[in-house]
């Protein structure tokens, strides 16, 4: 008779929780394919294992990721979805950000 792994290792918010600090924080998450970032200042914005992330390719044609949400009150940076921007902008305080992720200007 083989055996498997009892049930609760595959449900709950405990085990949830667990997960994404052990494993979905710690590694990469897939987000889109560069070919849907083909412009500068292209970006997608998602929900990965309950965080908010924003890849955007840079005026240097680098992607990078980061979370979306600005750094001084985490504030979000854009809506889910795509688009393309020449900077992102904190709806909170209005701070704006380059799609390399550089701090442009804070009010």
């Amino acid at each position: 008779m083989s055996r498997t792994l009892p049930s609760s290792l595959y449900r709950g918010d405990e085990q949830y929780e667990r997960e994404r600090a052990g494993i979905f924080s710690s590694t990469w998450l897939y987000v889109a394919h560069e070919s849907e970032l083909t412009a500068s200042g292209s970006y997608v914005a998602t929900v990965r294992a309950g965080f908010p992330v924003l890849v955007s390719r840079g005026a240097d044609g680098h992607l990078r990721g980061f979370h979306n949400v600005c750094p001084h009150r985490a504030g979000p940076l854009v809506h889910d979805g795509t688009g393309t921007a020449s900077s992102f902008v904190c709806r909170y305080h209005g701070w704006v950000f380059e799609p390399d992720g550089a701090l442009r200007g804070a009010r």
